[in-house]
């Protein structure tokens, strides 16, 4: 499992020992390894995208055959920029994931699991105090 990071290096040890990653990939080296060609290396069976821009990109292109993609955010840009290669050459999914429009019986189901059997122990090392 290879989680991406964005944040500081202090976040690494909580990556690797509390969620199973293997690797962190910085953002940067992320998007010249997997953002600067049509086609990447098929590497990852699948992503979720809360970026947008580079790293959607860099995500599509380098997805394994009959991999998805999932995209729900756009705090880096609203674009993406790839070919129609991954989707016609590897079968490549990409999936929006809209919580905007989901009606109330489906977002008390998804945060009644976020809250029990999805929960993530020891988030609180992800989270910084702003004065």
């Amino acid at each position: 499992m290879t989680y991406l990071q964005f944040r500081e290096k202090k976040k690494n040890e909580y990556l690797i020992n509390s969620l199973g990653a293997k690797e962190v990939i910085n953002r940067n080296d992320f998007i010249e390894m997997y953002d600067s060609k049509p086609l990447a290396k098929p590497t990852f069976v699948a992503g979720i995208d809360t970026v947008g821009g580079a790293i959607l990109s860099g995500m599509v292109k380098s997805t394994q055959y009959g991999g998805i993609v999932t995209c729900c955010g756009m705090t880096g840009s609203t674009e993406v920029n790839t070919s129609i290669f991954p989707f016609i050459l590897r079968g490549v999914y990409l999936a929006g994931i809209d919580s905007v429009e989901a009606s109330l019986s489906v977002r008390n189901l998804i945060w009644g699991k976020l809250s029990n059997e999805w929960k993530l122990s020891n988030l609180e090392i992800l989270l910084q105090k702003s004065d």
